[in-house]
């Protein structure tokens, strides 16, 4: 009996990634002004939301089907920007963002 432990990884430490890129983007993430930015925003935090559960299922499927090295180059890149976001987004930002550093009117 054959076990699939590498793929399973590989799917467990992509939602990781992806819950925390989620987590850590809302922080940073300006507040919509108008409607339409209000719209587009909700878009793209669904299409991110849908990102977070269906690109770990899609990596466990590519690992399933090809030779290994694939599954392994997929869980140390995984594992890499686990401790890149940590490391980067571990505290609070202790710079405040001004409305104009980040396209505001002045």
């Amino acid at each position: 009996m054959d076990y699939y432990v590498l793929p399973y990884l590989v799917g467990a430490t992509q939602f990781l990634l992806s819950w925390w890129m989620n987590k850590f983007s809302a922080r940073t993430k300006p507040k919509p002004k108008d409607e339409k930015q209000k719209a587009i925003a909700e878009q793209m935090e669904l299409m991110s939301r849908s990102m977070t559960y269906f690109m770990p299922l899609m990596l466990v499927f590519i690992s399933l089907t090809l030779p290994a090295v694939i599954a392994l180059y997929f869980l140390a890149s995984n594992i890499f920007s686990l401790f890149q976001y940590y490391f980067f987004f571990r505290a609070e930002p202790k710079v405040k963002i001004k409305e104009k550093d980040v396209g505001g009117k002045d």
